[in-house]
């Protein structure tokens, strides 16, 4: 007689388990996605386990505490890259409360290019204040992955008047050039504390100053430079630093890659150290993609001896297609103000150029 589907179940309960997790039984058992959770502490973002009876008990904790769920929620949302369905939800309706109440008061809501306004100011012979950056998903943050060979870090423009009068422009030769077709755009602040060098105002001093802290054994330790060229050039230029012999002649005596920096960089002390650096990483001083660096190592490096951002003012020092432009080298480096849906887009413009006949 073959044994009934009870028996078969009584039998497979009763064998032995192997140690370790169980593995989930069958498809919606085991740890769940991210979530919103609660406990005696507060809210947090972290993973249940859903039990083999459809029970879900508490799993693991992958962030700090919060007073409120939408705190919590906008973590969810930052961790994920991802709007969380109900944050989104909750989103969707208050901005359409807001949109009815607005029209039932006569009161006109301000566009993006009004908010971008609000922010504008200044232009392209100072420093700015505020900045805007183009992304794919709703979050700003580094992306390690870039094809393009410049450090890895998160690029923004400088938020003056002209640059809102560029970005609202139909026509493409009077465009931003680069990212302003993504679905988000975000207004950047420089972080309390985050050292911002400016190009071309970063000084021979400071040149030096950069060049000393580079041509360290710390630096090839901690950047994983051990075997390389740049070490032995380390070694020389301590070598003749412990013989009385002044740092920087030591370099430019003992240092290959300083010389064909020198050779190749513009005559602006924040160049040398640009591709000093590009080089010290393992890239050359050229353009393309034969020239390029590991653009995390890049970016190490440049953090390592304390420069957090650097502001181009119409040098071309990160990119001879966008002379004008900011990168922050870590999220920490800068405070995103606000984000928008990009209602901005060349398609959105030349969409609305030929509604109004301009196009």
């Amino acid at each position: 007689m073959w044994p009934k589907g009870f028996q078969i179940k009584w039998f497979r309960n009763s064998l032995l388990q192997k140690a370790g997790s169980p593995k989930p039984h069958r498809p919606g058992f085991g740890p769940t996605e991210l979530q919103v959770m609660q406990n005696s502490n507060g809210f947090y973002v972290g993973t249940g386990y859903i039990l083999p009876d459809g029970s879900e008990k508490p799993y693991t904790i992958e962030g700090d505490y919060f007073v409120t769920r939408e705190e919590a929620m906008d973590m969810l949302e930052r961790m994920t890259g991802k709007m969380n369905e109900k944050l989104l939800r909750k989103y969707i309706q208050m901005t359409l409360a807001e949109a009815r109440r607005a029209d039932k008061e006569g009161v006109e809501l301000p566009t993006l290019e009004n908010e971008l306004q609000s922010y504008a100011d200044g232009n392209s012979s100072e420093k700015p204040e505020y900045y805007i950056t183009f992304t794919a998903i709703n979050k700003v943050g580094v992306n390690p992955g870039s094809d393009y060979n410049t450090p890895a870090g998160i690029y923004a423009y400088p938020l003056f008047p002209k640059t809102v009068q560029q970005l609202t422009s139909p026509k493409g030769s009077e465009r931003l050039p680069f990212a302003t077709q993504q679905p988000f755009i975000s207004i950047l602040k420089t972080s309390a504390g985050a050292n911002l060098v400016t190009s071309p105002e970063f000084t021979l001093s400071e040149q030096y100053d950069a060049m000393k802290q580079l041509y360290t054994q710390e630096t090839v330790e901690r950047f994983g430079l051990s075997g390389t060229s740049f070490e032995d050039e380390v070694q020389k230029v301590e070598e003749a630093v412990a013989q009385g012999i002044n740092p920087i002649t030591a370099i430019m005596r003992n240092s290959a890659i300083y010389e064909e920096a020198q050779k190749k960089a513009r005559k602006r002390p924040i160049d040398l150290i640009w591709l000093l650096t590009k080089m010290i990483a393992g890239g050359s001083p050229g353009a393309g993609d034969k020239a390029a660096a590991p653009i995390g190592k890049w970016n190490a490096i440049l953090r390592g001896i304390g420069m957090d951002a650097f502001y181009d003012r119409s040098t071309g020092l990160i990119h001879k297609n966008e002379p004008q432009q900011a990168i922050f080298l870590s999220k920490g480096a800068v405070d995103v103000v606000k984000t928008f849906p990009n209602t901005l887009t060349p398609e959105h413009m030349r969409t609305r150029a030929k509604q109004a006949g301009e196009w």
